[in-house]
Order: C-alpha cells, then structure tokens, then sequence
C-alpha cells in the first residue's frame, strides 16, 4: 500500500508547486476578470463566490451567485492541475493492480479510504491556505464557500465555519450555518 501513500506526497509537492497560480486565480476572480457574466448581470451582482470541486479528478469550478444565492456568472474552471500528474484515478487504479495478489480485498477497500480521505485533507488544506494568502491585504473580502459538488456541506472560506448547502437547484446555493 506504500505506492498509494506516494501518491498522495506527489500530490502535495504538485499543489506546492501551482500555488502562486491559484491564488492569482483568486485575485483575478476578486477583480471580476476571467468572469462571464449572465444576461442582465455584471460584477456588482456577484455578492458570494462558489468553489466546488469533483472528489474523482479535484476538478474545481467557480462561479458568482448574488445575495439571494442565484447564479449570476457562468462556470469559471479552475486549471489548477494537470491531467498528466500522477495523483488521478486511473494512476490508482493502476497501483491497486501492482498490489501483490496476496492482499486481502478489505485491507484494499481500507488503504482506499484512508488514501482518499488524506487526498481531500491535503487538497482541502491547500486551497483553503491559497484562498487565505490571496485574501491577506483585502479589507473586505468576499464570501467564499468551498466544497465537494457531491456533496452537501462545506466550509466558508473566510471563518472556516462548516456550512450545510442546498444544491436542490442547479443554479441556485443555499447556505445554513
């Protein structure tokens, strides 16, 4: 199972290595460039920022929504990775092959999770990390929430309070403290 754990050190020296990408991602993103507006809308519509990503690639999008939590912007991705790294699904699925025959499928499933959970710990931590250093000399930054498309939670960027979110609605967010 060490080759699953090496997978996630080679996600992190990748992450290290965009940082400075994503967060003048962000201050681009707070500036209103690189945004497409929807019809009728402009970038003082824009009251919160949306990140989310997808748990399989880390693929995250941005988008805009105003104060009442309709979407205002159109999808923003976020290139904050190369498909080529090593990190992706397919490059673990191709470890979890290499493993010896001998191997308990339960022992996998656990090796599984635990890389998994470590994968959006580190990637969690960074963005998170990215979205603080891009935000440092902003009086009032915009609010921010961060979370897995799947799911129904996440976090808001600039308290790190926990959030339940309503994705009843394609475009719309709700957001319960």
């Amino acid at each position: 199972m060490e080759s699953l754990e090496e997978l996630n050190k080679e996600l992190k020296k990748h992450l290290e290595t965009i940082s400075t990408m994503l967060i003048t991602d962000f201050q681009s993103l707070m500036n209103g460039e690189n945004i497409v507006y929807l019809d009728g809308m402009q970038q003082s519509d824009v009251e919160v920022f949306n990140f989310e990503y997808r748990q399989d690639y880390l693929d995250t999008t941005f988008f805009g929504t105003d104060k009442e939590g309709v979407k205002v912007t159109g999808d923003v991705e976020l290139l904050i990775h190369d498909r080529s790294v090593k990190f992706l699904p397919q490059t673990i699925w191709d470890r979890v092959n290499d493993i010896e025959g001998d191997e308990d499928i339960e022992d996998i499933e656990e090796a599984l999770e635990e890389y998994n959970e470590e994968k959006y710990e580190i990637f969690d931590g960074w963005f998170s990390n990215c979205w603080k250093v891009a935000t440092k000399w902003v009086e009032n930054p915009v609010t921010a929430y961060f979370s897995v498309s799947e799911l129904d939670f996440g976090i808001e960027l600039n308290s790190y309070d926990m959030v339940e979110i309503n994705k009843d609605q394609v475009d719309k967010r709700r957001y319960i403290l």
